[in-house]
């Protein structure tokens, strides 16, 4: 199965579905893609609607809403039917690269990344901020958030299935595999042209996604950093009533008195923040809404060989009675 996600121009669209179907038919006997289109995007319908009476194999999911690129990529793989699944974005993964793909997960991958070495979208403080936050998944995380690791993946069954059957797997979906230890491979390729750049607030919100999602080390962290300022705030007691035993005149300390109320303060609103992350967080856990609804479903003209099909062409009461005459 190839889940493709709707991107780009609807002329990019047909052009990708021509060459992933001639790279996809010489080599296997049964296949399947999956177009997972969005409402936002309704100029792709009559694109579509041309893929689906032109193309073989070709199953087509409209949802009712824009979701990011996690949620649509959950919603083919809960509906994809192969043994091994690729996911890949119609705008600049290079279909020539899936047998690569499924041939490394054939050899025993569970998940095969295919990342984008092409980074020019992004700009220096974004490739930075990228490094930086890569280093600290794999220091702290345990987790390798490569730069550049896109839509592009291959999944073998038993990833799929494990994936799905979470709770909410679109929050997974990024970093499956590195994040239950299953077997995985990292290849790489140019991509299809320059990406575009992702604004700094779209990359941090997708950091704190994936750090909040898979570890409470931030929290271990605030909470450490609150111990800290509360050890240092008992030393300046002890301070305190040094100065007043040992000190016949005390000033008023409005500086000092207003310092240790803003680092306290800012300590405070600090945990209180990470703390509202995570109870937000188990409130979507807890939550049974469906992270997306399908507005509708679409199914290629030729969808499977004749002599593959499991349909009886003729009836036998009618060869019967054909015969009785």
């Amino acid at each position: 199965s190839c889940v493709v996600l709707c991107r780009g121009t609807p002329e990019q669209l047909v052009g990708f579905v021509a060459d992933l179907t001639r790279v996809l038919r010489p080599r296997l006997a049964d296949y399947e893609i999956i177009l997972v289109n969005d409402q936002k995007r309704a100029a792709f319908r009559p694109a579509i609607e041309q893929i689906v009476q032109v193309e073989p194999y070709v199953r087509v999911l409209h949802l009712s809403q824009a979701k990011s690129d996690s949620v649509a990529a959950s919603a083919g793989l809960e509906t994809s039917l192969g043994d091994y699944v690729c996911v890949m974005d119609s705008e600049f993964d290079p279909p020539e690269r899936v047998p690569d793909a499924v041939l490394a997960a054939m050899e025993g991958a569970d998940v095969v990344f295919v990342i984008d070495r092409n980074q020019t979208g992004r700009d220096v403080l974004g490739r930075l901020l990228a490094r930086a936050f890569s280093w600290y998944a794999r220091q702290h995380l345990k987790l390798d958030v490569t730069p550049g690791m896109g839509t592009f993946r291959c999944m073998n069954r038993y990833a799929v299935n494990a994936l799905t059957r979470l709770a909410q797997p679109y929050r997974y979906y990024r970093i499956w595999g590195d994040y239950v230890g299953l077997t995985t491979v990292r290849t790489y390729h140019d991509g299809r042209g320059q990406r575009h750049r992702r604004g700094l607030s779209e990359s941090i919100d997708e950091a704190i996604d994936i750090v909040i999602s898979t570890s409470p080390h931030p929290l271990r962290m605030l909470s450490s950093l609150g111990l800290f300022f509360a050890s240092a705030n008992l030393l300046y007691v002890a301070y305190v009533v040094g100065i007043f035993l040992f000190k016949p005149q005390v000033a008023s300390g409005w500086t000092t008195l207003s310092l240790q109320i803003a680092c306290l303060s800012f300590v405070v609103i600090v945990l209180l923040a990470a703390m509202g992350e995570y109870v937000g967080r188990l409130l979507e856990r807890t939550s049974t809404n469906p992270a997306y609804w399908v507005l509708e479903e679409r199914t290629s003209k030729h969808f499977a060989e004749p002599s593959r099909r499991n349909v009886v062409e003729q009836s036998a009461v009618t060869d019967i009675s054909a015969n009785s005459r």
